[in-house]
């Protein structure tokens, strides 16, 4: 018997290429499912948490002056941001307290929040709002891309080296070579907020977040002018007394010196004066000398007494300073760098 090879084709048993092409998309669809389900979980999870989210009455005040726009604002309700007063402060953020600007904030990478130190010192207005600012940008680094913080960081680097200010030249130093780890990190929230100028595609990343980013820099500075005028006068107070004090001892030392050598030489004089050998001129003349040594002698001393009045009134300048500084410090619930000790006479 023959068998017609169409015939043995028709017998063979073929799968519907629709049903194969079905399973397939099906397939596809769970995997890019899946994909899709693990990169935007954190977005899912901040929508939900942001449109539940109560903010304090406190926290309101503060948004009121962040000049952070909806986006920003919303990262600040995805991070359950809290502001607490000094007893809780320490609570919330004591391990987490390893910046080294004057910002009294704490993001946690592993709870998402944020939370704010309530500074209520007048002197030191925008002093919540910028540490505001400073965190969130902690909490949007957080949720970034891989690829995204490779490029900003580049850019980050590059605005780095621009700076000139000597203070966020010695920070970045700082972090550079004690966590270098978190340096982008810090970059990018220490640059949104405290650096007015910088370049258009990092200005176009901040703008996502900010609604007038340069008027927060702004209100930044006023309120670190605040301890940056206070340190300074302090260092000049030290240095002019350093010199002064040197001065001082020295013009003293020559002082007590020339004091004793005129003692003798007013004692020599009566000896000599009460001698039979003395003459109306020569006792005249040696007596005018002993008066013009005694007279610069009081200057000497008029002016020593007028440069140690000086030190004293600095060294009292110096103590007001250093009150109103743990004042300050005492304010935020951070630690000053203790001035070296006053010279003493």
């Amino acid at each position: 018997m023959q068998i017609n090879p169409q015939d043995l084709n028709r017998s063979i048993p073929q799968k519907s290429p629709s049903r194969s092409r079905f399973w397939s998309v099906v397939g596809i669809l769970a995997v890019t499912t899946l994909f899709a389900g693990l990169y935007f979980r954190q977005n899912i999870v901040d929508y939900i948490v942001a449109s539940q989210f109560v903010p304090s009455v406190q926290l309101n005040e503060v948004l009121g002056s962040t000049y952070l726009n909806e986006k920003g604002t919303f990262y600040v309700y995805a991070s359950q941001t809290k502001v607490v007063a000094k007893d809780k402060f320490n609570d919330y953020c004591g391990s987490l307290q390893n910046e080294k600007t004057i910002v009294l904030g704490c993001y946690s990478p592993i709870t998402k929040q944020i939370v704010i130190y309530d500074v209520t010192d007048s002197r030191l207005d925008g002093v919540r709002e910028a540490t505001t600012a400073h965190e969130m940008l902690h909490a949007v680094w957080d949720r970034l891309s891989q690829d995204e913080k490779t490029r900003l960081t580049d850019l980050l680097n590059i605005e780095a080296r621009k700076v000139t200010e000597q203070r966020l030249k010695d920070l970045f130093a700082y972090y550079n070579e004690s966590d270098p780890d978190v340096m982008s990190n810090e970059l990018h929230s220490i640059i949104g907020t405290e650096i007015v100028d910088i370049s258009p595609e990092l200005e176009a990343h901040y703008d996502n977040y900010f609604a007038n980013r340069k008027a927060l820099v702004v209100e930044t500075k006023q309120y670190e002018a605040v301890f940056v005028e206070i340190e300074t006068r302090q260092q000049s107070i030290l240095s002019e007394m350093d010199e002064l004090s040197l001065v001082i001892t020295n013009r003293s030392d020559a002082y007590d010196r020339n004091f004793a050598d005129l003692t003798k030489e007013i004692d020599l004089f009566n000896s000599w004066a009460d001698s039979s050998e003395a003459t109306v001129s020569e006792f005249n003349r040696r007596r005018n000398d002993l008066l013009n040594n005694i007279d610069n002698l009081e200057a000497d001393q008029i002016s020593i007494n007028s440069d140690i009045e000086r030190y004293n009134l600095l060294r009292q300048e110096l103590e007001n300073l250093n009150l109103l500084a743990e004042d300050l410090n005492r304010s935020l619930d951070s630690n000053i760098i203790p001035m070296k000790d006053t010279p003493s006479l």
